[in-house]
This record gives C-alpha cells, sequence and structure tokens, in this order.
C-alpha cells in the first residue's frame, strides 16, 4: 500500500532538524576543543561521541525516509530499529567490563544512544500511525458535511 501522506514529509523536517542539532552541538564542542583541550575533554567529549552516533543513526534513517513514500514499509523499517537496540540493551554487557575506561565510557556512551534512538524509531513510528484525515463528504453533491454543535449532522 503505497500512500504519501503529511507525516513522511513532517518525519523528514524531523530528522533534518535532529541532525543540525546534533551537528550544532558537535561545531560547538569542536571549536572549544581548540581552545582549551583539558576543558574540553572533562566537559563535551561525551557530547561529542554520542552526537558522532546519533548523527550516523539519524542520517540512515533520513536516507530510508527519503528513499521511499511508502508508510507500512517505514513503520516495518522503525519497528525493525527498534526491536534491534531493544535487543542490544537487554543483552548488552554493562559499563566497566572491559580492560579499558575509555572502552567503557564509550560503551556506555553507544547504549545511552541506543536508548535514545529506541525512543526515537518508536515516536517516529507513531507519528506515521497518524494517518491524514479523511474529509467526511456528501455523496450526492460532493459538499463537505456540517455538523452541528451536538454532533448531528445536518
Amino acid at each position: 500500500m503505497r500512500q504519501e501522506n503529511g507525516s513522511i514529509r513532517k518525519l523528514r523536517e524531523l530528522l533534518d532538524d535532529k541532525i543540525a542539532a546534533v551537528e550544532s552541538v558537535m561545531r560547538e564542542g569542536l571549536e572549544s576543543a581548540s581552545t582549551d583541550y583539558c576543558r574540553f575533554f572533562e566537559w563535551k567529549a561525551a557530547y561529542l561521541y554520542k552526537g558522532e552516533l546519533q548523527r550516523g543513526h539519524y542520517r540512515l534513517l533520513r536516507n530510508k525516509v527519503g528513499r521511499t513514500e511508502d508508510v507500512e514499509d517505514l513503520k516495518r523499517y522503525f519497528g525493525d530499529i527498534a526491536r534491534y537496540h531493544r535487543e542490544r540493551l537487554a543483552d548488552g554487557t554493562p559499563a566497566g567490563s572491559g580492560a579499558h575506561p575509555m572502552a567503557d565510557t564509550c560503551r556506555a556512551l553507544s547504549l545511552e544512544c541506543s536508548r535514545q534512538v529506541l525512543k526515537d524509531c518508536l515516536e517516529f513510528s507513531r507519528l506515521l500511525s497518524f494517518g491524514q484525515p479523511e474529509q467526511d463528504v456528501k455523496e450526492e453533491n460532493g459538499q463537505p458535511v456540517k455538523h452541528r454543535t451536538n454532533g448531528l449532522k445536518r
């Protein structure tokens, strides 16, 4: 079932906004790295790492949304992505089990990104579930049905 609706357009805009927001945070972080690296590393490196992971996920999602107009295909796609991240979060080893502290930190940040992508995919799927409302039309003259304030049709 192929159907083009405003939900797909809205979803494209939402993903574009998310990508732009992540890139803005990353730009600010990189600028601070060039002025005071120690402060950057302590306060902003984690945001940059998460931003890079999220930007990659959002770009993949945006590419898929840009290539299809099929709402059902997109719902299945987001469902598959959500299922993958749900399993990754459920089966993942906790941070602190690696041989290097930075690897543990990266693992924890990666799991945070998975949690966010899971949340976003569920939200995107919900957004696609809202189809465009069909207008109630009289058959005899093609004019919209007017409703009274008490809910009865005229």
